[in-house]
């Protein structure tokens, strides 16, 4: 076997390996471009929910300010609770 036909087997070995390598990242290469689209679609469905279920300001100042009258009424009633219960001890201390 002369020269030529070692550096022949040589260069087909390089090439059977340099083709393996090549097709090796092919295929990588393609299932990262798979992962990567299911996760786009999970970022797009999550972008999607977050726009549905985000409060909005107005929502929020509303509902703020529902709740601030509800609480101003609810203190008047206790102030006027409180009153009755005031006048009915003072009665109470008037007594002999």
């Amino acid at each position: 076997m002369g020269i030529k036909e070692i550096l022949d087997v040589l260069l087909g070995l390089l090439s059977f390996l340099g083709v393996w390598v090549l097709n090796t990242m092919w295929r990588n290469m393609k299932e990262l471009e798979e992962a990567n689209e299911k996760i786009v679609e999970k970022l797009q469905s999550l972008e999607l929910q977050l726009v549905r279920d985000f409060a909005k300001k107005a929502d929020v100042d509303e509902n703020t300010k529902a709740l601030f009258q509800r609480f101003g009424r609810l203190e008047e009633r206790m102030m006027e609770k409180l009153d009755i219960i005031r006048d009915k001890l003072d009665q109470k201390a008037d007594k002999p």
